[in-house]
């Protein structure tokens, strides 16, 4: 293929793809790295100023793609009215189909003159949130794309929906509201994606099932997180402290949830049973005060974030994903065992990953049985050993980096090469406002 031939897409991300970074940006580093693979990619990344002052090493993704572009995100008057107490539910159900971002005028002015093709081979969202950003792009630059694939990654309406319960006494009688409202634009707005788009993509089987439940004429395709080898860590020096670690961005509401919950009401039983003999490391970005504070006590350390994580894990007997709610599939866990380290988890923590009980790792839910599962495998050594060994077999077997980005080409293969439908019955496919029915009209 020559370099003309080669197609064009656009990618636009809410998040700096890192090869290692946190989940959602090791996702997001896949699917770029693959599309670059076989195509040029002019990067679209689509931040708030917020997320633009954290950093990030730009100059890395510019030696990948043939162009990459900040484009910030200024927020609508839905989010602002957050600050108006005792308002905030009436002023948001008035705005309730109104985005939430808004991408700036002079921004978009910026990548029109840029000299961006006028069409696309292919429009690539990643995350739904950045549909409505590519809609914004259409409609005030005339950019348009012969396809367009939205990687939901998870379902994010359910992942709401088992949030709220845990979340309700944080988040006040008010603000649960907005959060039921939140998850009702969230289901509105994926809706509209399977009717409007070429193919979306999900992380497992099992989200791929719930969307097939749902009208629309999109494909679903299912495209794993994966995670790039790792030659598996020698067994952890012996030290006669069994050392538990838990890793995971604690700025993430299932995380912090899920730590707080492994300290309040599993790890004193495993204290109970080990005594001074067992350890916890906390490893995360971003932990509040409630995750700091658990520091010092019972043998536990919170590191905070770390410049490498594989000290940590060279260090663990055994890693857990005691995760309550959420959605999609832990790369944390994928991580873990392609490091060679067993693991536990509850049934959500590995849902969707194509992982046996028993063999590949365990898996229990009440605190008694999750902290009888924790003490039986640092108790066992050669168990530990089993578990991790099969596990990493399977990680590498069906979710290692390059499989995954191959499957990943195939399918965008698949998509350009089916033939184009043209569809006249909307003459303004950008049109943020239009198809305002409820759920059960459609």
């Amino acid at each position: 293929m020559t370099q003309e031939q080669r197609p064009t897409f656009l990618f636009i991300s809410p998040v700096f793809p890192t090869f290692d970074g946190i989940g959602v940006e090791q996702r997001a580093w896949s699917h770029l790295d693959a599309l670059c693979s076989i195509g040029d990619v002019d990067l679209v990344l689509a931040m708030t100023a917020k997320q633009v002052s954290g950093g990030a090493n730009v100059e890395e993704l510019r030696t990948k793609c043939r162009s990459v572009r900040i484009v910030r995100l200024s927020p609508s008057s839905k989010l602002t009215s957050r600050k108006l107490p005792g308002l905030t539910f009436a002023i948001r159900l008035s705005l309730l189909w109104k985005d939430s971002h808004i991408v700036a005028k002079d921004e978009l002015e910026s990548f029109r003159q840029a000299g961006a093709p006028l069409c696309y081979d292919m429009a690539f969202c990643f995350r739904i949130r950045n549909y409505p950003v590519w809609q914004q792009i259409q409609r005030h630059t005339g950019v348009t794309a012969k396809r367009v694939y939205v990687d939901f990654d998870d379902i994010e309406s359910i992942t709401l929906a088992r949030e709220l319960p845990f979340l309700r006494q944080r988040l006040g009688r008010e603000n649960s509201i907005v959060a039921k409202l939140e998850r009702i634009e969230t289901l509105r707005l994926e809706h509209r994606i399977q009717r409007e788009a070429d193919l979306v993509s999900v992380c497992s089987d099992h989200d791929r099932s719930e969307l097939l439940r749902r009208p629309g004429a999109a494909e679903i395709a299912v495209v794993p997180n994966s995670f790039p080898f790792k030659p598996a860590l020698p067994p952890s020096p012996e030290s006669g402290v069994a050392r538990i670690m838990f890793l995971g961005a604690l700025s993430y509401p299932p995380n912090e949830d899920a730590i707080l919950h492994f300290c309040d009401s599993i790890y004193p039983l495993i204290r109970r049973e080990l005594g001074d003999r067992v350890s916890l490391t906390i490893v995360g970005r971003r932990p509040r005060p409630c995750v700091q504070e658990l520091g010092g006590r019972n043998a536990i350390i919170v590191t905070g974030g770390v410049d490498s994580v594989e000290p940590y894990y060279a260090e663990a007997d055994l890693v857990i994903a005691p995760i309550r709610f959420g959605g999609g599939t832990r790369i944390k866990i994928l991580e873990a065992l392609s490091y060679g380290r067993a693991v536990v988890s509850t049934t959500i923590g590995a849902e969707g990953l194509d992982l046996e009980p028993g063999r590949d790792l365990l898996q229990a839910d009440s605190p008694e049985k999750f902290a009888t599962a924790c003490v039986e495998l640092l108790r066992d050594p050669i168990r530990r050993d089993e578990l991790a060994t099969s596990g990493r077999s399977r990680v590498l077997d069906l979710y290692s980096r390059t499989a995954i980005q191959n499957k990943l080409t195939a399918i965008v293969s698949n998509l350009q090469q089916a033939p184009v439908e043209t569809d006249t019955s909307n003459p303004l496919p950008f049109d943020l406002t239009h198809s305002t029915k409820s759920f059960s009209e459609k």
